[in-house]
């Protein structure tokens, strides 16, 4: 009798964890639809193009290029000199470099792991938002799929 409930539950969470990436990943479609130019070449150019993303690119690149040599000198990135502890001053962006760092490693670009980043972030908050109202509501409206997506 435990056992069957204990297979119950487990095949609950996988169903709900299906729902989750579900909304994630249609919150995805969007975004790579506005983005169907880029695709092809997803490693060489970034998405929308203004001074914002030139510097997130650069932090990126930064802090990919400190985590191949163990985050030696994170801090003192190349600007502001002769003011120490530059990335202090500025959005850091360990974690996402970390994920760039990665990618590096595997033979990608700085600007592909930032275009990965951009269309995650759309269904990572997706799935996010999905999650906390599903936990807010406690019920399994389908228009809490359809919330998670306006956001």
């Amino acid at each position: 009798m435990r056992r069957t409930a204990t297979t119950e539950c487990r095949r609950r969470r996988w169903r709900e964890a299906a729902r989750i990436a579900a909304v994630g990943a249609v919150a995805c479609a969007p975004i790579l639809l506005a983005l169907r130019d880029l695709l092809p070449d997803l490693a060489a150019r970034v998405a929308p193009r203004n001074a914002d993303v030139r510097l997130v690119v650069f932090l990126l690149d930064w802090g990919a290029e400190r985590w191949a040599e163990g985050l030696r000198g994170f801090w003192d990135a190349p600007f502001f000199f002769p003011t120490p502890a530059t990335m202090t001053l500025s959005e850091h962006l360990l974690l996402p470099s970390a994920f760039v760092a990665l990618l590096r490693a595997a033979g990608s670009t700085t600007v592909a792991g930032y275009n990965l980043l951009l269309v995650a972030s759309f269904a990572l908050t997706a799935a996010a938002v999905y999650a906390l109202l599903r936990g807010a509501v406690r019920a399994r409206p389908w228009w809490l799929a359809i919330l998670a997506l306006a956001v």
